[in-house]
C-alpha cells in the first residue's frame, strides 16, 4: 500500500455501530498527539520500550520495508470507576525507524467507557498479519478486534482493519451466536459493511480484506 497523502478521502471506513458507549478514533498525522519525529540512539538496536504507548503490551509486529524499520504495538487498557462500571480502552501504534529518527505512522484508538455489564474490547489475535500485497514494497499490517458492552448474547461489534503507509482500510459489523440448530453455540456473521472507499485500491485488497473478515470470524 502506498504512502500517500493522509486525507479523509483517502480512508476506507465501513460503519456498524455496536454498542453503547461506543466509539473509535483513527488519527492522521494532523491530530496524532505524539506526531513528532522523536530521536533514537541507535535504529537497529532500538529499544521499542522507549516508544510512546498507553496500556499494556497485547502483541508486537516488526518489519522492514522501503519506509525502514517498522514496529507496531497493539495494546488495551482498563480502568474501574467503581464496583459497578469498567472503562476498556485499545490503541494501536504504527511506528517507522529510519536514518536514527522514529515516527508515528499511525495510530488507532477504540474505547467502551462507563460499562455496567460484561464488557468485550479486544484483539482477535489469529487476524494479525503482515503481507505486502500489491508488491510496492510497503507493507501492510491486517488485524481485527471486538467490542461490546451487554449482560446478554447481543451482537458483538467486529472492526477489521488494514493499515500501510500511513493509510488505512476498515470493515465494520458484528458478530452473533446461534442458540439454536446445528450451529448452536457456533459464532457467524450478523452484519457487515463494506465503504466504497476500498475501491481507491487494487482489488486484492478487498478480496484480501474478505477473506481475512471470515477468517477471523472462524477463529473465534
Amino acid at each position: 500500500m502506498k504512502h500517500l497523502i493522509f486525507t479523509s478521502s483517502l480512508l476506507c471506513i465501513v460503519f456498524h455501530l455496536s454498542a453503547a458507549n461506543s466509539k473509535d478514533l483513527i488519527f492522521n498525522h494532523e491530530n496524532i498527539a505524539h506526531q513528532n519525529t522523536l530521536h533514537a540512539t541507535t535504529t537497529n538496536n532500538y529499544d521499542i520500550q522507549k516508544l510512546d504507548y498507553e496500556g499494556k503490551i497485547y502483541h508486537k509486529e516488526t518489519w522492514n520495508d522501503n519506509n525502514g524499520k517498522n514496529v507496531v504495538l497493539f495494546t488495551t487498557k482498563e480502568t474501574t470507576a467503581s464496583s459497578r462500571y469498567r472503562s476498556k480502552e485499545l490503541f494501536v501504534y504504527h511506528y517507522v525507524i529510519k536514518s536514527g529518527k522514529v515516527t508515528l505512522l499511525r495510530s488507532v484508538y477504540d474505547f467502551i467507557k462507563d460499562c455496567d455489564a460484561d464488557i468485550i474490547m479486544r484483539f482477535v489475535r489469529d487476524s494479525i498479519a503482515v503481507t505486502d500485497l500489491d508488491k510496492d514494497g510497503i507493507k501492510e499490517i491486517t488485524f481485527a478486534y471486538r467490542q461490546t458492552c451487554a449482560s446478554d448474547v447481543s451482537a458483538v461489534g467486529l472492526k477489521l482493519l488494514i493499515l500501510g503507509g500511513g493509510n488505512k482500510c476498515i470493515i465494520r459489523g458484528s458478530t452473533i451466536m446461534n442458540l439454536t440448530g446445528s450451529d448452536k453455540g457456533k459464532v457467524t456473521e450478523n452484519t457487515k459493511k463494506i465503504d466504497p472507499s476500498f475501491y481507491n485500491y487494487p482489488s486484492l485488497f478487498l478480496k484480501y480484506a474478505n477473506k481475512a473478515w471470515k477468517n477471523a470470524i472462524a477463529s473465534l
